[in-house]
This record gives structure tokens, C-alpha cells and sequence, in this order.
């Protein structure tokens, strides 16, 4: 099985962003690297979006986390995603997935 990037963005919203990054590390077998742009969200979330990328049992090696100081929209962060792929190390992934924290 191909290996895919998923990109979410994530602006506040805590309790949608913490189910779905649950359901997403709990539920997905298929090989993946979570690229996580955060857009400027309030200090107690960034924090936890942190220790999720840098801490997480197993996770570090998947996940990276982008913070951005202010929020630029969805749109922006997808594209930003995308063009910070190689820098991250996701280049080889062909396949991605652009997801929103409200979705598990």
C-alpha cells in the first residue's frame, strides 16, 4: 500500500481537533505522515498540538506540525503544506489527503 501525506489544518476549535487527531492515530492502518498546519490557534491548543508531534508514543516519526502566527485560511495552509513537503521529508509521498479538524 502507497504511503499518503495528510494534511490538516486546524484553527482553535479544541474538542473537534482532539477527536479527530484521536480517530485519525487510534483508526488509520494504512502507512501515513501527518502534516499538522496549525493557523495562529490560542496557546493551550498549540501546546497540545506540540507534544502531540514532538512526544506522542510512535507518532514522532509521522507527524509534523507547522505553526503559523495568525490564520491565513484553509486554502493557504493546504498550499503551504504542500510546498513544504520535501523540507519535511514527505516528498516521496505521491498520495494526499487535505482534512479538516472536524472530521473523524
Amino acid at each position: 500500500m502507497e504511503p499518503v501525506t495528510i494534511i490538516l489544518k486546524v484553527w482553535n476549535a479544541p474538542q473537534h481537533v482532539r477527536l479527530c487527531l484521536e480517530t485519525l492515530l487510534q483508526h488509520t492502518t494504512a502507512p501515513y505522515d501527518l502534516v499538522i498546519v496549525d493557523n495562529g490557534s490560542k496557546p493551550k491548543l498549540k501546546e497540545y498540538l506540540r507534544s502531540l508531534a514532538q512526544g506522542a508514543p510512535g507518532a514522532a516519526r509521522h507527524i509534523r506540525l507547522i505553526e503559523n502566527e495568525k490564520n491565513r485560511g484553509p486554502g493557504w495552509a493546504n498550499r503551504q503544506a504542500v510546498a513544504r513537503r520535501a523540507e519535511l521529508g514527505l516528498a516521496q509521498n505521491r498520495l494526499l489527503c487535505l482534512l479538516d479538524s472536524d472530521v473523524l
